[in-house]
């Protein structure tokens, strides 16, 4: 899993040169396009609350993926007990919402809300996994821009320039900024990290 890490990295912190004032906004646009608000709607005894989180669009042989952290939809799991299967339990999950922000000239114009399913989750960090989940948007042909991950042969150094893309808490449907790559190859709970 090591890899999905990584993965999840390169596809969010994508590096650019210094660009015009025209072709930055185009690029902000795009970047902004990659990046979405997952929302994992749940409903208790007293009303209904959700949990946020941040998410990146990645398109593979026709289909609209967004990759996010497994905590963020850890509550949409169930787990039903199941005689007829051999180990007695049958995990299902429930949809998520994903919400993509519509920005154009700069100005945000309204936002898209579409429903994914699960097709993926290791176990939350605290529960000693990766914490990453793949999640398949029903309507996936609406996103209209894709993160690709970094391409084999190429790196990423210490103090290169690039762009990030994310939604702090998930509280944002989603920002971008500009910086440069800070480390390489940090470790963490023994899994290296850039």
């Amino acid at each position: 899993m090591r890899r999905c890490a990584l993965l999840l990295c390169t596809i969010v912190t994508l590096a650019v040169a210094t660009p015009p004032a025209s072709l930055r906004q185009q690029i902000q646009e795009r970047l902004l396009g990659t990046s979405v608000q997952v929302i994992a709607e749940l409903s208790s005894g007293i009303g209904t609350y959700s949990v946020r989180g941040s998410g990146t669009v990645f398109k593979r042989n026709g289909r609209t993926y967004i990759l996010t952290a497994a905590h963020v939809i850890e509550e949409l799991k169930q787990v039903i007990e199941d005689d007829e299967n051999e180990k007695g339990k049958r995990v299902l999950w429930r949809d998520a919402w994903v919400v993509l922000e519509r920005v154009k000239d700069g100005r945000k114009t309204g936002e898209l809300r579409l429903l994914a399913k699960v097709v993926f989750a290791t176990k939350s960090e605290e529960d000693g996994g990766d914490d990453v989940a793949v999640l398949e948007v029903y309507e996936g042909d609406l996103f209209p821009y894709s993160a690709v991950p970094l391409p084999k042969g190429k790196s990423v150094w210490v103090g290169q320039e690039c762009w990030h893309v994310g939604s702090l808490y998930g509280e944002f449907v989603n920002s971008v900024s500009r910086g440069i790559i800070a480390a390489v190859g940090r470790l963490l709970h023994g899994k290296t990290f850039y």
